[in-house]
């Protein structure tokens, strides 16, 4: 694969492989390491356009970047043209250099809200959101998938219609939205949608090695590529931070082992991991704890019964004194 420079709109990057935008993980620290290790553009995690109207503390919070991160590129969802068209150009994404437009989210949530991949099953909003995202002179981006269905794929003509509406860069993810994140990504349909435009196209969807970025770019003939993982066990990850230390014995490398979950703190050290953040672990063990007190409530139409399963104020107190 051939590492190249990549002009988006005004902005020029130093190279091609840009680090996805993943809910839960692409942070400012997060993002701050990747680009560290070479990532020349990092997104935001996905903020809701009604989540900043609103002003969910939990949405902006996202937004929080810094001027040590040089080239500051946003990703925002929504349907609504006219609130995602103020967001862009609110004083909270003054600081951002490029703003992204989420158009390939496959999450039942998302899609039933109009969101996301929904878009794609409606070319005239979709063009309407990105028209209204780009009155400003910041460029806009556009990440989408194939289409919605494996049997009706579209990614050329969405391709083309998001260059006609302004967008100066896209992102496909090879792979329609009822394949979610499984199966082989179709690199025709990035190919043809790479045919079909002139503006900078970048792969995205089953990338999770160097062998499998080189067969991305060659299969696809794409402008570069945009990475993440998915493996449920770490000998990729050893692979890579083996590497990484050969060439950066002092660069701390901070490891999030949520679907690899079987590797344990020891083994990470010794491949010279330096933090390890348990992401999501305790937020996720907690659910099932308040379904069983919300099925107490329901059930008895009072909380009485659902006291032995709760921790007292005291001990709550005496929780967070210890911590």
């Amino acid at each position: 694969m051939e590492v190249k420079p990549i002009k988006v709109g005004s902005v020029l990057l130093k190279n091609n492989i840009f680090m996805a935008p993943l809910a839960g993980y692409t942070s400012y620290p997060f993002r701050m390491l990747a680009k560290e290790m070479g990532a020349a553009l990092c997104y935001t995690e996905m903020v809701s356009s009604n989540g900043w109207k609103y002003k969910d503390k939990a949405s902006l919070k996202l937004l929080f970047t810094t001027e040590k991160e040089k080239v500051k590129a946003v990703q925002i969802l929504g349907s609504n043209h006219r609130i995602m068209s103020a967001m862009c150009q609110s004083d909270m994404l003054e600081m951002y250099d490029i703003i992204d437009i989420n158009m390939g989210c496959p999450v039942p949530n998302v899609i039933k809200n109009g969101e996301g991949c929904a878009l794609m099953g409606d070319l005239k909003r979709a063009s309407k959101i990105i028209r209204s995202c780009t009155y400003g002179k910041k460029p806009v981006t556009v990440k989408f998938r194939t289409g919605l269905f494996k049997s009706h794929m579209v990614a050329a003509e969405f391709a083309k219609m998001c260059e006609d509406s302004g967008a100066a860069m896209i992102t496909i993810h090879g792979r329609s939205r009822d394949m979610m994140y499984t199966g082989e990504p179709y690199y025709e349909q990035i190919q043809q949608a790479k045919a079909a435009v002139h503006i900078p196209v970048i792969a995205n969807g089953g990338i999770d090695c160097v062998e499998s970025a080189e067969k991305m770019m060659r299969e696809t003939g794409a402008d570069g590529i945009m990475i993440h993982s998915r493996k449920d066990e770490p000998s990729e990850i050893f692979e890579f931070c083996d590497l990484f230390r050969m060439e950066h014995p002092a660069t701390p490398i901070v490891v999030v082992p949520t679907s690899f979950n079987s590797v344990t703190e020891a083994e990470l050290i010794a491949h010279g991991v330096n933090i390890v953040i348990y992401a999501n672990q305790l937020t996720r063990s907690a659910f099932p704890a308040m379904e069983q007190t919300a099925k107490s409530i329901l059930k008895y139409h009072r909380a009485q019964e659902a006291d032995s399963q709760l921790m007292s104020i005291q001990q709550i107190l005496t929780l967070i004194d210890q911590l």
